[in-house]
């Protein structure tokens, strides 16, 4: 029995020599399965105060900070929280740039034969997003809002995995993320022109195309909701999901997206 002490002594010591590097405190496999081979009589709080320092496998991140920016020009009926949002999106959509490249690169060094649309989804489900702040420059002719991201890229070899093995729901993923993104730009376009028309128009006209903008903002703040709810779908994150499906509903009562993501 003194001999199978002795060697559950050794065991403990030759790990801790040999690893390179340590758990912190808790993270370690705690040494219940020697203590029962030793017959040691251990409590709990014993075994939990002895954890075997043994090296831990740690995902890596790349840190990100990026910019995006949006202008609300003096006398536009626009809301300004949409302009926010507006900014935020262009923030967003500079990180994602930033992303593709490391999921790409992950991606060929796997010999992935994702679609450059596949990629561009999972470039977003990569993003692990810090900090999100939007400030306010007063402009002669306006308002410019400039979102700053801080965000970290997490390793993307498990979620190519994860890909790989259902394309049925990458699919899916993908087919909603152009969606939305085709919208948006719709959006996008229709209200540069909408903007013009108001500018050129007579007060009468400009009532008209007023609430024209109006729904335009609600659909675009419905759109950058959707999108969140699909990038927080493919992290799995789906109480996430779910609450930013139902805000784009407060937005925008009957987008068919927003009930789309829903159902899943």
């Amino acid at each position: 029995m003194n001999g199978l002490k002795f060697s559950a002594i050794v065991l403990c010591f030759l790990i801790m020599l040999c690893a390179p590097c340590f758990a912190a405190p808790g993270e370690g496999i705690f040494i219940e399965s020697i203590s029962h081979a030793s017959n040691q009589k251990l409590t709990l709080d014993e075994i939990r105060a002895r954890p075997l320092l043994i090296p831990v496998t740690r995902r890596k991140e790349t840190l990100i900070e990026v910019e995006g920016e949006y202008q609300l020009e003096n006398g536009s009926p626009e809301n300004p929280y949409i302009a926010k949002d507006r900014a935020r999106s262009n923030a967003r959509r500079a990180a994602s740039e930033q992303a593709l490249i490391h999921v790409k690169a992950v991606s060929e060094s796997k010999n992935g034969k994702l679609t450059k649309d596949e990629l561009n989804v999972l470039s977003m489900a990569v993003i692990r997003i810090e900090s999100e702040n939007v400030a306010e420059e007063k402009l002669t002719d306006g308002v410019l809002y400039r979102c700053r991201i801080k965000a970290y890229i997490n390793s993307a070899e498990e979620l190519l995995e994860q890909a790989a093995g259902d394309r049925d729901a990458l699919y899916e993923n993908v087919r909603s993320a152009i969606e939305i993104e085709r919208e948006s730009a719709r959006l996008n376009a229709e209200l540069a022109s909408l903007k013009n028309k108001y500018k050129r128009a007579s007060e009468k006209e400009r009532k008209q195309i007023a609430e024209e903008i109006k729904l335009n903002d609600a659909a675009f703040g419905a759109a950058v909701w959707n999108e969140k709810g699909y990038e927080s779908y493919n992290k799995r994150d789906m109480e996430g999901a779910i609450a930013c499906f139902k805000k784009a509903l407060e937005v925008e009562p009957k987008n068919a997206k927003s009930y789309n993501g829903l159902s899943y």
